[in-house]
């Protein structure tokens, strides 16, 4: 969360090239050669980390997509590489079909991290959750015991309760919850989401941001805007331009107004405003209605 005021002006050039509106997915600097991490973001350190460990490479050269959905087959391998690609066992699903699962998968079901979704199923493309994802980081710890109970109302599922509530306790935290009272569970976990979650389950390794370069990465997933056409059936998708760190949670009457501005503007550009300070995707947390 973030409260103050700024009066600075904030001018955006727009490109209109023979009818073409063309906006990259990217912040104004990059990290770790990736044009759509910013350097404050609370992921920031957390990707840069996974690079550095060889943890991922990004969805291409210069994007990390930190807003895209983790699939449980995706964890699946973040995880086995994070704890340095071991060997184990063929699993016994049927479903895993992609190579880059299968030895992910077998040490998970291995190792008892995971049971899949039925004794014949891992479901690698279904998103994960963050319940799911407490789960599985809980068991890879060994299950430890003693922590205090969690302080969130919505956890509700047995299964998870430990898991939550270890999480909660851990040094350092793991999770603080999507507010002072829940958890979320049934919430798809993002990629910097993750990426932030498995650096703090290995205690927060110091590493060295990548400095940003005179010329920052651009993020190659660009989205093209649409052209002049008669045509009333031709569909068209538009990215907003960045609008830079431009607001501030005074800005805002109420947290719907300041929600629906950041919902415009995070799943092109990240927290672009900081208007999220603890990075549980709630923004101006002290504003009426917040969550």
């Amino acid at each position: 969360m973030k409260i103050r005021r700024k009066t600075k002006a904030v001018s955006v050039v727009v490109a209109l090239l023979a009818g073409l509106l063309v906006f990259p997915s990217s912040p104004a600097s990059g990290v770790a050669g990736f044009g759509d991490v910013g350097d404050s973001e609370f992921f920031t350190e957390a990707v840069q980390w996974m690079v550095d460990n060889d943890i991922t490479t990004g969805t291409s050269p210069t994007c990390f997509s930190p807003a895209d959905p983790v699939t449980r087959g995706q964890a699946a391998a973040f995880m086995w590489r994070m704890e340095g690609e071991p060997s184990a066992p063929d699993h016994s699903f049927t479903d895993i079909v992609d190579s880059w699962q299968q030895d992910p998968v077998s040490w998970m079901a291995h190792n008892n991290i995971t049971t899949g979704t039925s004794p014949t199923t891992y479901s690698p493309g279904d998103t994960l959750t963050r319940g799911q994802l407490a789960a599985l980081l809980y068991r890879l710890a060994g299950n430890p015991t003693g922590a205090p109970d969690h302080p969130f109302t919505d956890i509700v599922a047995g299964w998870q309760q430990d898991a939550v509530s270890w999480m909660a306790a851990a040094t350092p935290v793991i999770t603080t919850g999507t507010s002072p009272t829940e958890f979320s569970p049934d919430n798809t976990v993002t990629r910097g989401q993750l990426a932030a979650f498995f650096h703090r389950y290995k205690s927060e390794p110091a590493v060295t941001v990548d400095p940003t370069h005179p010329t920052s990465p651009v993020c190659d997933q660009q989205v093209t805007g649409p052209t002049t056409t008669t045509t009333s059936t031709t569909a068209t998708t538009t990215i907003p331009p960045n609008p830079g760190d431009t607001k501030n949670c005074g800005d805002f009457s109420t947290y719907a107004e300041a929600k629906a501005w950041f919902d415009t503007y995070y799943p092109h550009y990240g927290d672009v405003a900081k208007l999220d300070g603890n990075g549980d995707l709630i923004p101006c947390e002290s504003l009426p209605g917040a969550p």
